[in-house]
């Protein structure tokens, strides 16, 4: 929160607002996004899954750091050695 705050008081009317916040917004989601291996209860986990369905299903974070991965079924066979 100060660095937004320092960030707005540094504002110039020439810079575009959403260029100068997004990528402090980006950071604080990140810094606030849940960490791997901490556990969850199912209720937070569904309300997670479903925050990221309303949200298409980004397979990144606004860095660009990726939180999912897309396989084929073919290739979840081939990872689990299921013969086709």
């Amino acid at each position: 929160v100060m660095e937004l705050l320092e960030e707005l008081t540094e504002w110039r009317s020439q810079d575009s607002l959403e260029r100068t916040l997004r990528p402090i917004f980006a950071t604080m989601a990140c810094q606030s996004a849940v960490q791997a291996g901490r556990s969850m209860a199912p209720p937070e986990i569904q309300t997670l899954l479903q925050d990221w369905a309303n949200e298409q299903y980004p397979l990144t974070c606004p860095h660009g750091r990726r939180i999912a991965i897309r396989h084929s079924f073919e290739e979840l066979q081939t990872l689990f050695a299921r013969p086709t």
